[in-house]
């Protein structure tokens, strides 16, 4: 993972800063597995819902606003 890890991170932290600074969720859906690890691990968003259509593993995330510290 790597630099594309703090590549992703670098990439998700205006669209997450500026989602605390309207204190508006995030949600996002994946069906790629390092994706939704950087969104747990680096954004800090939990899964809601693991599903498995028609044999497709997909993950559906949320990350509450974080309040500025």
């Amino acid at each position: 993972e790597g630099p594309a890890r703090w590549l992703g991170h670098a990439l998700l932290r205006p669209i997450l800063d500026g989602a605390d600074a309207n204190g508006d969720y995030y949600y996002v859906e994946t069906t790629d597995e390092r994706t939704m690890r950087l969104y747990t691990r680096s954004a800090g968003a939990r899964v809601v819902r693991e599903l498995d259509v028609c044999g497709v593993r997909a993950w559906t995330l949320l990350r509450e606003p974080r309040k500025a510290a």
